[in-house]
């Protein structure tokens, strides 16, 4: 779906799924979380830097975690980490911009359980972290 895209940015898009190559969830969420997340990183990226963006999964605690790092435009979380995940708000100027992505991927994620997080840098990028399936000990 975003091979045009990658092609014509040049984005390097690599993935490491050898920790946890198998996650039990709802297909169409997990198609959504993703194409969310790869159309984010590529439309808020760098324009003077080579687009970067991971894929990679782990098993922790036996759970499934996805960690989908990029070296984009990043946000500011002082000013704009309450806002994250609520619907219709956007961080950059951008003609796509919708403000659905983030929100659509945090209530699939609550809505099976799971657990979502953000890391974000102005100018470095962002790490967005999934726990798919959050087990407590105990």
């Amino acid at each position: 779906m975003f091979h045009a895209k990658i092609s014509e940015i040049d984005a390097i898009v690599t993935s490491n799924f050898d920790q946890a190559p198998t996650v039990n969830y709802v297909n169409i969420y997990l198609e959504s979380i993703f194409l969310n997340l790869l159309s984010n990183a590529l439309k808020y990226r760098q324009h003077n830097l080579t687009p970067k963006i991971h894929f990679k999964t782990q098993s922790i605690n036996g759970n499934v975690v996805l960690k989908v790092s990029d070296n984009g435009l990043g946000i500011n979380l002082k000013k704009y980490g309450h806002l994250i995940f609520k619907m219709r708000k956007t961080f950059h100027r951008h003609p796509d911009s919708r403000g659905i992505g983030l929100f659509m991927v945090k209530n699939q994620v609550d809505s099976m359980g799971g657990e979502i997080t953000l890391e974000s840098k102005e100018n470095v990028g962002t790490t967005i972290t999934i726990n798919f399936n959050k087990k407590t000990d105990g």
